[in-house]
């Protein structure tokens, strides 16, 4: 197993969602709008994937990847041998979530599979590009801009692909539909791919808006964000003095 895997495994709890954190409305700004009065709505499920838990079973079983669960009642995941390299996909404990996915346990479950079998088909497409790196952390103290941008990059290139495995599976959304989906998506992960930290943006009181933002936009957050920090470099992390003074 890679020292990149031992070190995930360190991180893995900060993927339960933490709803509440006060960064959301600033990272989430460019893909709608946030109503603090509004939080706790019910309306982001904007996949039908209600009533389709078999369908995502079998396609996880088509496809050789077996499911588990982690979080939660299912405690720390076991990602030292049961990941996407081993054939295994993970989804949370849906009675641990309290966001947009979690109308119900069947939902939250589908969506997890679907999700998750997308992040796995476009890891070495992702790997070509940045090179292997950590999913999870805070930028500038566990992940470097690389790999922070990589993480991001990572979640267009598997909303692209959870579409395409949906419509194979004939579930299928409007455009208006997916691009809300995009924006919802994008708002969490990229207060997560900076801040390290997970929020639903139900219960934010998220309104996301219909309009496709560009890769270039997307993940220049990232590297603004990273120009604060002070870091110089791709693959730079903070001192532990500067760690300290922002802490």
């Amino acid at each position: 197993m890679s020292e990149l895997m031992e070190r995930e495994i360190d991180y893995c709890e900060s993927q339960r969602p933490k709803p509440g954190h006060g960064a959301f409305q600033r990272f989430a700004a460019p893909y709608g709008h946030v109503d603090p009065l509004r939080s706790g709505r019910k309306d982001l499920d904007f996949y039908p994937y209600h009533d389709k838990l078999p369908d995502a079973l079998q396609l996880a079983h088509k496809l050789g990847y077996r499911l588990y669960f982690g979080g939660g009642k299912f405690g720390v995941p076991d990602l030292r041998s049961k990941h996407y390299r081993t054939g295994y996909i993970m989804a949370y404990d849906p009675c641990d979530q309290n966001g947009r996915i979690a109308l119900s346990h069947e939902y939250a479950t589908a969506y997890s599979i679907f999700h998750e079998i997308a992040h796995a088909l476009t890891l070495d497409r992702l790997n070509a590009i940045y090179g292997e790196g950590r999913r999870l952390g805070a930028l500038g103290r566990h992940r470097t801009l690389r790999e922070a941008t990589r993480a991001l990059h990572w979640e267009v290139l598997a909303i692209e692909e959870q579409r395409i495995l949906s419509a194979n599976c004939d579930i299928r959304i409007s455009e208006d539909a997916y691009q809300r989906e995009r924006n919802t998506v994008l708002s969490e992960a990229t207060m997560r791919a900076v801040t390290g930290r997970f929020t639903e943006p139900n219960t934010e009181g998220f309104f996301p808006h219909s309009r496709e933002l560009s890769l270039k936009d997307i993940l220049e957050p990232v590297a603004r964000e990273a120009h604060a920090l002070g870091l110089r470099g791709w693959n730079e992390l903070l001192n532990k003095e500067d760690v300290l003074k922002r802490a």
